[in-house]
């Protein structure tokens, strides 16, 4: 007998000892989590149905030759076919299962309906009930009666959505084959949809009528909106399963702010003596061993090669060059007090100096 199993989705490799566990697709591609939740619990089985299909169950065929297993329908009459359907309700949860049986089989409804409740009703309801449910059900198409007990206490309405014959159509809401949040100076969203790949904001995430516009336009697909709360009640359950990818490594503010500074001060034509600053080239002491320039001329720099940089206050800047070991400090040049700022220069790197490339041919 084993002594220990391991979780899918659970999230750890126990130091590398395992690959991440998934539930896997006919095709061989990962599950999301909702898929397996609902691949899972649409193959649950009692253990009376279990031994049936080993051909020595004492039950007559009719009773579990029905395919109700609800998998592509309300997750509540499936949650409740697994787990036994209440005593109090059952009624109402017949008259569900009813509405359900006529959108999927309009044909054979009714014979479905009937061997439903000889199925997962101990006792069964009174002929008289069903047939009651029968006739009413055939005469208009109901919704769904969601709110109602017991199918209240066991409503998944995210997932119902979702489901080709769930609340509202099923297959007209988005399902996330795969959501990846990329996380950096703006975070972007990778959605999967039926294959298709789409890039969003958080806003274009959010926002679900721009979600919509989005999809139409990248990947040509168009899907109905849900209210509010049902929405973000998605979003949560999508970002559950999220892979998250940390795009900051090297890319950041900061050490953009670095790249930038580096070049400006060491990589351009700069001062011969400290009164050089003050017509905007950097002067590099190398016995205090700082560079020192005019905070207005590294503003002009950074204008002109970022635009990330181009709206920073000059206080944003004046906290990146302290975040690099500078800070500011007042100088006289020429008899006059100017105000200067300084980085160690043990914290940049000059650039290489570079051999030119030799001349192939005779020259000239």
């Amino acid at each position: 007998m084993g002594n220990w199993m391991v979780m899918p989705y659970y999230g750890d490799t126990y130091g590398g000892k395992l690959k991440l566990q998934h539930g896997l697709k006919k095709t061989g591609a990962e599950q999301t989590l909702g898929e397996f939740l609902t691949f899972a619990e649409g193959r649950r089985t009692t253990l009376s149905e279990f031994v049936a299909l080993l051909g020595k169950s004492p039950r007559p065929k009719a009773a579990v030759s029905s395919k109700a297993d609800f998998s592509d329908g309300p997750p509540c009459l499936q949650r409740m076919a697994a787990e036994g359907f209440p005593l109090d309700g059952r009624k109402r949860a017949l008259f569900m299962m009813a509405i359900y049986f006529r959108r999927c089989d309009q044909s054979g409804w009714k014979e479905r309906l009937e061997e439903a409740n000889r199925k997962f009703f101990n006792p069964p309801l009174p002929s008289d009930e069903v047939v009651g449910v029968t006739n009413s059900v055939g005469k208009k198409k109901y919704e769904y009666t969601c709110k109602e007990e017991p199918m209240k206490s066991h409503c998944d309405s995210v997932m119902c959505r979702m489901r080709t014959f769930g609340v509202g159509g099923g297959g007209n809401f988005p399902v996330f084959d795969r959501l990846v949040i990329h996380r950096g100076d703006e975070t972007l969203w990778t959605v999967t949809i039926g294959g298709e790949t789409i890039t969003l904001t958080s806003d274009e995430v959010y926002e679900q009528k721009v979600f919509n516009k989005r999809c139409l336009a990248k990947i040509g697909k168009c899907f109905h909106l849900m209210k509010p709360n049902a929405w973000t009640d998605f979003l949560c359950q999508a970002a559950a399963t999220t892979t998250a990818i940390d795009e900051t490594k090297g890319v950041g503010e900061k050490e953009q702010f670095h790249e930038l500074l580096e070049e400006f001060l060491t990589n351009r034509a700069k001062g011969e003596r400290l009164e050089d600053v003050l017509s905007g080239r950097p002067f590099e002491d190398a016995d205090e061993g700082r560079h020192w320039f005019q905070l207005r001329a590294l503003q002009r720099y950074l204008r002109q090669e970022s635009d990330k940089f181009r709206h920073k206050s000059r206080s944003k800047i004046a906290a990146f060059i302290r975040g690099h070991g500078g800070d500011t400090q007042n100088k006289k040049i020429g008899g006059k007090t100017v105000r200067l700022f300084w980085v160690p220069t043990s914290r940049l790197q000059k650039m290489p100096e570079i051999d030119a490339p030799p001349i192939k041919g005779d020259g000239l």
